[in-house]
């Protein structure tokens, strides 16, 4: 049993600036793991916490230092819960590395018709058709059931001893 870590996203750049809602899909798709609404705070010991940087004016007016003016922080945090006098527990962070620090340089969105082909394809695959008797198993793959009727092993023939017929 290995805890996954929480992925927090702090800032609404990532909710209303393109650049930053691209880079925070492909991250959350790289450690695709279960969306939860709440959690046990004693579950979770690791967070990933995303920021902008803020922007830094530079660049001349044709829009070469664009680029550089977009960052995102990448910082890893053990979480450590102590004692506060009420009943939920004080949080503290403590950076545990490794921290990163992330610019775009070239980025180009897809074409409108081919996003929107992509994204069909994924619904599809997640909708698959429920089969009876067929299961998906992570180490085998695909597990299916059949039927038997019942077998009556009485009369099953199965082989003569011969030593017995020698007694008689």
């Amino acid at each position: 049993f290995s805890p996954k870590p929480a992925f927090a996203f702090a800032g609404e750049e990532f909710d209303n600036d393109e650049p930053y809602k691209q880079f925070k899909s492909i991250f959350v798709d790289s450690f695709r793991g279960r969306v939860v609404e709440t959690i046990n705070l004693k579950g979770v010991d690791r967070v990933i916490m995303c920021t902008p940087c803020p922007s830094v004016s530079g660049g001349n007016a044709s829009g070469e230092g664009e680029a550089k003016k977009r960052k995102v922080l990448i910082r890893h945090y053990a979480i450590k819960l102590k004692k506060s006098g009420t009943r939920v527990p004080r949080v503290e962070l403590v950076e545990i590395g490794p921290s990163l620090d992330l610019c775009f340089r070239r980025r180009r969105a897809a074409h409108p018709d081919v996003e929107k082909e992509a994204v069909v394809r994924v619904d599809e695959g997640i909708k698959r058709k429920k089969q009876k008797n067929v299961s998906d198993d992570v180490l085998d793959g695909t597990v299916g059931r059949i039927w038997l009727k019942p077998q009556d092993i009485d009369s099953v023939p199965l082989k003569k001893l011969k030593g017995k017929n020698k007694i008689n």
